[in-house]
């Protein structure tokens, strides 16, 4: 009976692909006849023929090396248990958990041993902060890749800046406006930075505003500029006031916007003084006129 031949996860070609799928350098050419797969089983040369876009190639490679070297999740897992067990601090490793959390970004423990891992050898933070952007970019919505960019960033605050972490969330709030994730980052880098840029929060109401231009329902803007605005209101009882005439303008456009309201009374609650609640008399008149205009109107 022949024994069935075990797989050998830590073998030169594995890791190989490993870098590949990780960094995407997508230097295929070099990677084929490093592997030695010119036998076209999978069809890379047609791949290579048709010119397909390098998004479009890695993904194909990435799950070709799945399929070959049987990983699954239970595979890996043990694969990382091991690492753990042996203490087996390396770049070598690193890469084994940057493919462990391409195959489960959601395993919190693949990401806790990836940060064990670096606290115990020399890493560039600048290509740490890029790699997790990819996978942040890829999955936005995953809690673990964003807490490991501060973790990462926070170590190491001289290889970010409030530029950086802005455009990674601007990227993301194109695409979608109401992700959580994003608006909690640019919380942190605010929270990070402000002390160092005293303009950093009126450019933040500006950013709010424009996303407010686009959907004034946006609760998660509302939020962002609730943030801001309980620091910046501390300070100036001028932009209260106007903050508040902006409120009531975006209310009287959609009287049925709940987000509007709820930020309305967040203001009256945090800054209610004499003076703000005086500027309250013409605008109860205006909801006044309104409910007997429409009794739908809530």
């Amino acid at each position: 009976m022949k024994m069935k031949k075990k797989i050998n996860y830590f073998n030169a070609s594995c890791f190989t692909f490993f870098k590949f799928s990780i960094q995407c350098e997508l230097q295929l050419e070099a990677y084929l006849v490093e592997l030695k797969m010119s036998d076209g089983q999978y069809g890379y040369g047609q791949i290579l023929e048709i010119r397909y876009s390098d998004e479009c190639k890695y993904s194909y490679f990435f799950k070709i090396f799945l399929q070959r070297f049987k990983f699954t999740d239970a595979k890996i897992s043990k694969l990382i248990e091991k690492i753990i067990e042996d203490k087996a601090y390396s770049e070598e490793n690193l890469n084994v958990t940057a493919v462990a959390i391409r195959i489960s970004p959601t395993n919190y423990n693949f990401w806790i041993v990836r940060r064990e891992i670096l606290k115990n050898i020399k890493y560039d933070p600048f290509r740490e902060l890029f790699w997790v952007e990819e996978i942040i970019t890829e999955n936005p919505k995953n809690a673990l890749s964003w807490y490991h960019r501060k973790i990462i960033a926070g170590i190491n605050l001289s290889c970010i800046s409030i530029e950086t972490e802005f455009k990674l969330t601007d990227q993301i709030i194109t695409h979608d406006q109401k992700n959580y994730f994003a608006y909690s980052h640019r919380q942190w880098t605010i929270n990070t930075f402000k002390f160092e840029n005293l303009g950093l929060l009126k450019k933040e109401m500006q950013y709010t505003t424009s996303l407010l231009d686009i959907d004034v329902r946006n609760n998660s803007a509302w939020n962002q500029r609730f943030f801001v605005m309980k620091q910046l209101g501390k300070y100036d009882f001028i932009l209260v006031k106007s903050e508040f005439n902006f409120t009531i303008d975006k209310i009287k456009k959609v009287i049925g916007n709940e987000s509007a309201w709820n930020y309305l009374r967040g203001l009256l609650t945090t800054f209610g003084t004499k003076k703000l609640y005086q500027c309250m008399d013409d605008f109860i008149d205006y909801c006044e006129h309104e409910l007997l205009e429409n009794k739908n109107c809530n």
